[in-house]
């Protein structure tokens, strides 16, 4: 499975969470770069609370090696369902 690498901008510094695996954040903190298989992902930030409070959607072609995108707030920021 091809695999690309994405950058997630506007949020420095702040732990990603990939497709909503909250147990543990991915490796790097943002904006990355990540790797992700082709096909669609959605990269999130939690607040202090364990709320989502930034998401960002992508869609990796099989043929892609690199993306790009942006967090956009998410108000009122949302419970996960571990919280």
């Amino acid at each position: 499975m091809p695999f690309a690498s994405v950058t997630v901008d506007g949020q420095d510094g702040r732990n990603v969470y990939i497709d909503g695996n909250y147990d543990s954040p991915a490796p790097r903190k943002a904006p990355g770069p990540f790797f992700v298989a082709s096909g669609s992902h959605v990269f999130e930030t939690l607040d202090r609370r364990r709320r989502v409070d930034n998401r960002a959607k992508v869609r990796i072609r099989p043929d892609q090696e690199t993306a790009e995108t942006e967090f956009d707030a998410v108000d009122p920021p949302e419970e996960t369902e571990e919280a």
